[in-house]
């Protein structure tokens, strides 16, 4: 029966029978292939972490030359090690003609049905740590300390620092004294109120048993916000930040508009890069909003925006650290102040952190894409684009035709998957993000209409909290035309700006310029 004429009419329908031997030659082929092109793309990633290192994109604690190196022989074994099972997985279901379709098709209804629980799937995407619902301490202007280890000669102190969750179920309602670091950054440390009165930042037991202080106190202002401390000088302070006043208030908006949200992470980013700041994913009624650490890190000036006065919107954008961003954005002035200590810079110039509105202006605008159904419309054209692909690749894999392109007499399926990786799959893809892109552009301006006109004050605070993306990230303001259509999946921030104007004049009528 394996060898009779059913068997043949099975495989000239549904595809070629390869033995096991045919497909392993055929995934250790493409294993090797991959290795590679890894090693020849080493020198463009270096060039790369170099950019970003030396533009302070990248933390430089954890992002170095060393790291690099570690990095890249890692993933050469990994690709060794690891591609060939799944390769020969892949292939063996490629080989039939409806394999593509049945990849493709697993693949759909695994995003479909990720988007559907993403809240599940949360711990699995990296996402640990559920916005804070009490007050969090916000490290900023603090010079990086030395520890003694030669492993790990430096650390930040620029961190969040989270209330003990034992101690504040014991009392929940008085001040926070010990308060502790939960990121992906070298070095746990400790927040804490000593018996003198004085705040102290030092390692924690699991990472230094001798508990090194690091920084401490030397003022005796009552509040932690307007303590002076030993090391940075007068720009070095710790804010506090209410985070159950952002929670209350991006439910709130969610709850008036009927909009399901799971919940809201704090994202640690700033371990690895600085650009990053919120994201929304998840369809139906349990969306949930990402905020990046990077977001609250960073220099507030004198901190006036965090006591902004509530009754005048538009001095939401009259700080000097706004002032400053905008000026610099729109005549190219270098405006870039001293740092005490460059030896591990974050960015060229000093990043600005969020202040409340911006941050809930940020909010609203995530809440826009599960109000308007954007997720959702990107898994349309996700299954649009994929299907695009995965037919090309089958095509690829069993036409006489591509084979014949390739002198080949016959289909060779690891040839025709190679050929698609790295000749025809990646100009076919990059012609298709060219809509995909222009989609997601077109939700930015949605998504910043709709949080616009909650109220002027948030299209202001979406303005100014835009100016500081841009300053932070080093973004061009405003590059050519062509620069946005061909390569950017978000509006530029002139073009942005320009946009929640218009909608301000729309609906509040021309009134006075943020």
């Amino acid at each position: 029966m394996f060898n009779g004429v059913l068997a043949t009419d099975i495989t000239n329908r549904f595809g070629f029978p390869c033995s096991l031997k045919v497909l392993l030659i055929g995934s250790v082929y493409l294993t090797l292939m991959s290795a590679m092109f890894f090693a020849l793309s080493a020198p463009f990633m270096y060039w790369m972490q170099t950019i970003d290192l030396k533009f302070g994109f990248a933390n430089s604690l954890t992002v170095s030359a060393p790291n690099f190196r570690k990095m890249f022989v890692m993933g050469v074994i990994s690709i060794l090690l690891f591609t060939v099972p799944k390769k020969l997985a892949f292939l063996a279901v490629l080989q039939y003609r409806a394999g593509w379709a049945l990849m493709w098709g697993g693949l759909m209804v695994s995003v479909i049905y990720a988007q559907y629980n993403v809240g599940m799937i949360a711990p699995m995407m990296g996402l640990q740590n559920k916005f804070p619902s009490t007050g969090f301490a916000v490290g900023r202007g603090f010079p990086l300390v030395e520890t003694g280890s030669k492993t790990v000669p430096w650390i930040s102190l620029n961190r969040l620092f989270f209330p003990d969750p034992f101690a504040q179920a014991l009392n929940p309602k008085g001040e926070a004294t010990s308060l502790y670091t939960n990121d992906k950054s070298i070095g746990s440390l400790a927040l804490a109120k000593q018996a003198s009165g004085e705040w102290t930042i030092s390692s924690t037991a699991w990472f230094d048993p001798m508990a090194t202080v690091y920084a401490k106190t030397a003022g005796a202002a009552s509040q932690l916000g307007e303590q002076s401390w030993s090391v940075g000088g007068e720009h070095t302070r710790m804010g506090m930040r209410s985070g159950q006043e952002l929670r209350d208030k991006l439910f709130g908006f969610a709850g008036e508009r009927k909009i399901g949200i799971g919940d809201i992470y704090m994202v640690d980013g700033s371990h690895a890069d600085a650009r990053a700041n919120a994201f929304v994913t998840g369809a139906g009624n349990h969306s949930i909003i990402g905020l990046y650490d990077t977001l609250f890190l960073g220099k507030r000036g004198k901190d006036a925006e965090e006591d902004i006065d509530e009754d005048d919107p538009h001095k939401l954008a009259e700080s000097e650290s706004l002032d400053e961003a905008v000026s610099e954005l729109v005549q190219g002035a270098n405006m870039e102040k001293d740092i005490p200590d460059r030896r591990a810079p974050r960015n060229s110039a000093a990043t600005q952190a969020m202040n409340d509105d911006e941050i809930v202006a940020i909010l609203a605008h995530e809440l826009a894409h599960s109000a308007m159904k954007h997720m959702e419309m990107g898994m349309t054209a996700q299954v649009f684009t994929s299907f695009v692909t995965f037919a090309t690749l089958g095509w690829m894999a069993h036409s006489p035709l591509a084979a014949g392109a390739l002198a080949l007499s016959t289909p060779v399926l690891h040839v025709g998957v190679c050929v698609y990786d790295n000749l025809v799959g990646p100009p076919l893809e990059g012609f298709m993000k060219l809509f995909t892109d222009g989609l997601t552009r077109h939700n930015e301006y949605e998504a910043d209409a709709y949080a616009t006109r909650i109220s002027e004050r948030y299209g202001n605070a979406m303005q100014s909290a835009l100016a500081k993306l841009s300053v932070n990230s080093n973004q061009d303001p405003d590059p050519p035309w062509f620069q946005e259509a061909l390569h950017a999946d978000h509006p530029t921030f002139a073009n942005r700006w320009a946009h929640i104007e218009n909608v301000k004049k729309q609906t509040y009528g021309a009134g006075k310029k943020p």
